[in-house]
């Protein structure tokens, strides 16, 4: 029987709205990205091998979680897309995989690298650090096939990034040639990233084979569906409007 639910996605993809949904089921204690959220520097460290500071944020939220459903018999959830790039994987070394839930959450890439950029988040800025990843290493996913020559390309790209904040020092002519260069360096990094938070869910299956999983698909179904679809998974029993706050209509 699954106790936790938990999310694998990009950021940028409905993890929120899903949030809303989970909490229309009265045996679920939903969230999104639910304090301590455990991103920035630590999390990218920990997915290069290089520090394992995220370890202390998962405990704590380890002892939030059973907090919340404690002396209950209801299901913990929360979505976050820092799950699989970090506190996820301490996480599961402390949980029966058995009670474990995984929702698949799916959107285009190319949405998703857009989106990203709409936001205002950016690999170049201070942002990037916080939210997304910093190129993994020894991955075999290779950022170089995203953009040729990345490592004196991203080291070009932040000083362009940081001029942009000064436009007094270009002319409007120059300015939009190095945001169109900017742009396109984030929306190929940003496809990259998608990649690499695949690779890491490839991977987290392979690991922990026995977790349940829930294949939710937000482009392409109504929301009456993507109901039935959170409660057949995790058997959630009956969906009640008047639990959750979002606004409930059957169109795509």
């Amino acid at each position: 029987m699954v106790k936790y639910i938990f999310s694998i996605n990009t950021g940028r993809s409905g993890s929120t709205y899903v949030a809303s949904l989970l909490k229309g089921f009265a045996g679920v204690e939903a969230f999104h990205e639910n304090k301590p959220e455990c991103y920035g520097v630590d999390m990218s460290n920990y997915i290069n091998n290089k520090t394992n500071n995220i370890k202390n944020c998962a405990d704590e939220k380890l002892e939030i979680i059973n907090k919340t459903i404690e002396n209950s018999n209801k299901i913990y959830a929360e979505t976050n897309h820092y799950f699989i790039k970090g506190f996820g994987w301490e996480l599961m070394k402390k949980l029966d995989q058995k009670e474990v839930g995984i929702i698949l959450i799916n959107r285009s890439q190319e949405k998703i690298a857009k989106s990203w950029i709409l936001k205002g988040t950016s690999i170049l800025g201070r942002g990037g650090k916080n939210f997304l990843l910093l190129p993994v290493k020894n991955s075999e996913i290779d950022i170089n096939n995203y953009i040729k020559g990345f490592s004196w390309k991203f080291f070009i790209m932040k000083l362009y990034y940081r001029v942009l904040n000064l436009p007094y020092l270009l002319s409007l002519v120059n300015k939009r040639r190095v945001t169109k260069l900017i742009h396109d360096f984030e929306y190929n990094y940003n496809l990259y990233y998608v990649d690499e938070v695949k690779r890491l869910e490839k991977k987290f299956f392979e690991k922990y084979s026995e977790v349940a999983i829930c294949k939710l698909d937000l482009e392409n179904t109504t929301q009456n569906e993507k109901i039935e679809t959170l409660k057949s998974c995790f058997d959630l029993g009956e969906f009640d409007v008047n639990l959750t706050t979002i606004k409930m209509n059957s169109s795509r």
